[in-house]
């Protein structure tokens, strides 16, 4: 009910603050998930397992059992500050904030309250995110910084990297550089695949032991069909992304170009946004390794959501009504969203295992909701 009631009321406060608290209820009171055991264990055993765990994660762990937290009240704080994080980003990217937390909760919310540790992280990839879309002299060094803390909570998030690099990559060459990326990382991984120890060796900051444990739980839970079956999962829902923003791109160019309207921030962002997007499929080579890098599409899903809703923010602007399929093209572009959207929940989460373990423990194992 509240998902459907934010399509209508895209910027209402008080439907915020209920989705909102709709959604700590669901992420703070959780237990019985796929990932529940193992953070739970990592919580409680974190001395014996800080030789298997990023830094900063070990870190946090040790300071909240100074404070006596148990693992329930780890997960009331992680929630309450991640799902802060998100709203405050949410509402100063775009006015219909509403709509944003709807398709967010669609997909990837399940799963964000399943990956402990990559929601953690990701606490720092959407402050990272933020600054990379803002008018920031500084905003590739605070993109950069947030993301290495994130790496250091992570280590999958090092990858977000890339995206600086494009920054400093002219516009006319970055097509090129995608090209070249892509094809290059193919022949390193091949390389890699023949000299692990080269690289397992590493000390500094446990990355060694944390590419070991990731190698070999590769190879021992993800055979060349799964391989292949998730990558073409990540190609599935990358391409409707894509064919998202390129529309909602044309259309809103093509506004600013012939109207005289106040739209050059959605615009600009509808823009950035797509060139991110566009830039997140060399992270495919490295799903040759672990396909458990699929997660960086996760806050790219969320940066799609905040570009359609700067595009109902600009249809809203040009027909001075808040209405949301006004016009064939607003209600072709919510159905694209919702596309990206379900389509992203049914690849990743109901065509497997995941249905179980992730979205039918989401909404059955909540200590609150149980209650009734």
């Amino acid at each position: 009910v509240l998902v459907s009631l934010s399509f209508i009321y895209k910027k209402n406060k008080i439907l915020s603050f209920f989705i909102l608290f709709y959604m700590f209820i669901m992420f703070a009171f959780s237990y019985g998930n796929a990932d529940w055991n193992i953070y739970n264990s990592r919580f409680n055993n974190y001395l014996e397992l800080s030789g298997e765990t990023e830094p900063l994660f070990t870190l946090t762990m040790k300071t909240l059992h100074f404070f006596s937290f148990s693992y329930r009240s780890f997960l009331m704080l992680l929630s309450l500050v991640f799902l802060s994080v998100i709203y405050f980003i949410t509402i100063r990217l775009t006015k219909f904030s509403n709509l944003v937390l709807a398709l967010y909760f669609v997909y990837p919310f399940c799963f964000d309250v399943t990956m402990i540790r990559f929601t953690y992280a990701s606490i720092f990839v959407y402050l990272a995110f933020y600054f990379l879309l803002s008018k920031s002299k500084r905003k590739v060094l605070f993109f950069i910084l947030f993301i290495l803390i994130a790496s250091l909570i992570h280590f999958a998030c090092f990858l977000f990297l890339l995206f600086a690099v494009f920054e400093i990559i002219p516009e006319c060459s970055k097509s090129k550089a995608i090209v070249f990326l892509f094809f290059t990382f193919f022949v390193l991984f091949v390389f890699v695949g023949l000299n692990l120890s080269s690289l397992t060796s590493i000390s500094f900051l446990n990355i060694g032991q944390k590419l070991q444990n990731t190698f070999t739980f590769a190879e021992l839970n993800y055979d060349n069909s799964r391989i292949i079956k998730n990558i073409f999962k990540f190609l599935i829902v990358y391409f409707l992304q894509i064919f998202l923003l390129s529309y909602i791109r044309k259309i809103v160019n093509k506004l600013s170009n012939s109207n005289r309207l106040s739209i050059a921030r959605q615009r600009n962002q509808i823009n950035r946004i797509f060139q991110i997007t566009k830039t997140s499929i060399l992270i495919l080579p490295f799903m040759i390794i672990d396909t458990d890098f699929f997660r960086i599409q996760i806050p790219l899903l969320f940066l799609t959501y905040v570009a359609l809703a700067n595009y109902f923010d600009v249809r809203a602007i040009k027909n001075r009504t808040d209405l949301l399929f006004i016009t064939r093209y607003s209600f072709t572009s919510c159905l694209i969203g919702l596309s990206v959207s379900f389509s992203s929940l049914y690849l990743w989460i109901l065509s497997g295992p995941n249905y179980i373990s992730v979205f039918k423990a989401f909404y059955e194992n909540n200590i609150v909701l149980n209650l009734f």
